[in-house]
């Protein structure tokens, strides 16, 4: 935490002003770079933070998009590496990234690489649905990264009375979501409206505006990262 309050105020004329809609991006690494040739964990590493201005992602508000299950390929093997915030997770998705957005689709979903039944997680993004009955539904899955930003929406979603559900999430239960989205640091909430998978098409809300639900979430995130809601669980850090 300090490294990062040290690399933002080196680079605190590069914050984009408040209201913009812009931030600063914060992407700490970890490199290994003990003088080895062999494969094997090193045992010197580098650590750094790198910080970059990125403007407003959603310029009309937020907006829906479609996305694409790719039977033939898997982001993470089970008792893999799913769970941690590696590169190789990173380029496993690249090439079903680019045959994705080929066919118009600017995200994939990934399914359970062992069964292809389950719900696992957006390439660089955890899935987040919203029951008919209100409920914050997450997959609870060993191959899933554990995201700081799904953890803040279900408690944010806690401390609206919603019930939070983490746990398995069948591809058959996709078709009773009222809403869906993906969830991530950049973005915070990016609404799914339909997810296609071979022939199948399951159309999710409303395909220009994000649903109710979603938008309060982001709303209070977003409200509570530029101090105009008030931080009751101690995320915010002073620079």
């Amino acid at each position: 935490v300090e490294a990062v309050r040290r690399a933002v105020r080196a680079n605190e004329a590069y914050v984009p002003p408040y209201g913009t809609g812009g931030s600063l991006y914060i992407r700490p690494l970890l490199i290994g770079t003990s003088p080895q040739i062999g494969v094997a964990p090193a045992n010197e590493y580098t650590f750094l933070v790198m910080v970059m201005p990125v403007g407003a992602y959603y310029k009309g508000g937020l907006k829906p998009v479609r996305a694409l299950i790719l039977d033939d390929y898997d982001r993470a093997a089970p008792h893999g590496m799913g769970d941690v915030k590696v590169g190789g997770n990173y380029a496993a998705s690249l090439y079903a990234h680019e045959a994705a957005k080929h066919a118009g689709y600017p995200v994939e979903l990934y399914l359970d690489a062992k069964t292809h039944t389950l719900i696992e997680e957006f390439a660089t993004s955890n899935f987040l649905a919203i029951t008919r009955g209100g409920a914050y539904v997450t997959p609870d899955s060993g191959s899933v990264l554990p995201s700081v930003t799904n953890h803040t929406l279900q408690q944010i979603a806690a401390d609206l009375g919603m019930k939070v559900e983490c746990r398995p999430v069948p591809f058959a239960e996709l078709e009773t979501f009222a809403e869906v989205a993906a969830c991530g640091t950049a973005v915070v909430v990016t609404p799914v409206y339909e997810i296609t998978r071979g022939a199948k098409v399951v159309r999710i809300g409303d395909p220009e505006t994000c649903g109710p639900v979603l938008q309060k979430l982001y709303d209070t995130v977003q409200g509570i990262q530029y101090g105009e809601l008030p931080d009751t669980h101690g995320w915010c850090v002073e620079i």
